[in-house]
């Protein structure tokens, strides 16, 4: 608190006495309680304003897409825009857009990146999911945006994190963008405000994506509804987890192997490229090898999942230990990948490194836990058939 009233012209008088020393103290913690919690709020606005101002003038957060494919056909059917902030920041995305609503720049920060993903649709085949915040969605600036995109290949990402304070202002908001053909996803079902299970009045929502803590099944109804108790809705939703952690890991394999096909050497070492190294080679096939197995399973679970056969909890627990060992054959993959490039792999500016971290956090997901994985299926293993 001292500080913080130095920095603001406050000084001590050297002539008070003890009395009046006692009684300017006493006074100060009381005028604390008031000032300091503003005081510390300005501070952080003006941070959060220094960050967010550099990325509004850009035009907006960089724009990434993670490609959606059909399991059964293993075509691209779409993709969703995510955006992505300094990594120095040390923030996810969500945290950098609430920052941003706190001191008032949330929705001018979401237009942005909504536009920034919309010139995406120009170059990808089928749809774009682009994620908005309902407080967003109903600004006229929003649903001015986006009634001028093509409807059709357009998938509105709404996250129930964020509480709809008004649902029959948000229904009219909605209604004409989807009878132009807009599809309405539900982010984070579970999260948040999701845990209310408060459904969307009117249309059902089109789709959903399933959150971190939880799985959901349809209702009679169509819509949304929480659940813990379907056995196949739970692995189903284990494999929702492990699919982006086998796609990022497949997008590492393909910039190593741009890696290769460039005039990059081994340091070190005589060799005029890396494909010229046998060592290098050899690194490259057993990094091919553990993501073609984890994509191999990834897609043998989907099909069992597809099969609609009764699932034993034998059976269901072999299926969670696959699940397991997927997800640590891509981590594997992704630290012989490492290897190739050495330290330059982790330059915040290298594409290996962003695929490296998001495996290596998505694949500790509880839902390919390993030791979890293995205390089920030993116990299921060793547990008489009833």
């Amino acid at each position: 608190m001292a500080e913080l009233l130095r920095a603001a012209g406050f000084t001590a008088d050297k002539n008070l006495g003890k009395r009046d020393k006692a009684l300017m103290e006493a006074l100060s913690r009381a005028a604390s309680l008031l000032i300091e919690p503003d005081m510390r709020r300005r501070v952080q606005h003006a941070e959060i304003a220094a960050r967010i101002a550099p990325i509004v003038a850009a035009g907006g957060p960089v724009v990434l897409l993670q490609p959606i494919v059909d399991l059964d056909s293993g075509d691209r059917i779409g993709a969703e825009a995510l955006s992505r902030f300094p990594r120095q920041w040390g923030l996810p995305p969500d945290r950098c857009f609430a920052d941003a609503h706190m001191i008032g720049e949330g929705h001018r920060l979401e237009l942005l990146a909504l536009r920034r993903a919309a010139d995406h649709l120009a170059h990808v085949r089928g749809y774009v999911a682009m994620n908005v915040s309902p407080s967003t969605l109903l600004i006229p600036e929003c649903t001015d945006l986006l009634s001028r995109l093509p409807t059709d290949r357009v998938v509105l990402e709404l996250s129930e994190h964020d509480p709809v304070d008004d649902y029959d202002q948000l229904r009219a908001v909605l209604a004409p963008l989807r009878a132009a053909g807009m599809r309405l996803a539900i982010d984070d079902v579970g999260a948040g405000s999701a845990g209310r299970a408060t459904p969307l009045p009117g249309r059902s929502r089109d789709t959903s994506a399933v959150s971190r803590s939880t799985s959901a099944r349809r209702s009679e109804s169509g819509g949304v509804t929480m659940t813990g108790g379907s056995s196949r809705r739970k692995r189903c939703w284990g494999l929702v987890v492990l699919a982006p952690v086998v796609g990022a890991t497949v997008g590492a394999l393909d910039v190593i192997r741009a890696l290769f096909a460039s005039d990059r050497k081994p340091f070190f070492t005589s060799y005029a490229r890396m494909s010229d190294s046998p060592g290098a080679r050899h690194w490259l096939v057993e990094a091919a090898t553990l993501t073609r197995r984890a994509e191999r399973t990834m897609l043998a679970l989907a099909a069992a999942l597809d099969a609609d056969a009764i699932i034993t909890d034998e059976q269901g627990s072999r299926m969670q230990q696959d699940r397991a060992d997927a997800a640590a054959d891509c981590r594997a993959a992704l630290e012989r990948m490492l290897d190739l490039p050495g330290a330059s792999g982790f330059r915040p500016a290298n594409a290996l490194r962003r695929f490296w971290l998001d495996v290596s956090v998505a694949s500790r997901h509880p839902g390919l836990n390993p030791y979890l994985a293995i205390e089920d299926y030993g116990r299921a293993l060793t547990t008489p058939a009833e």
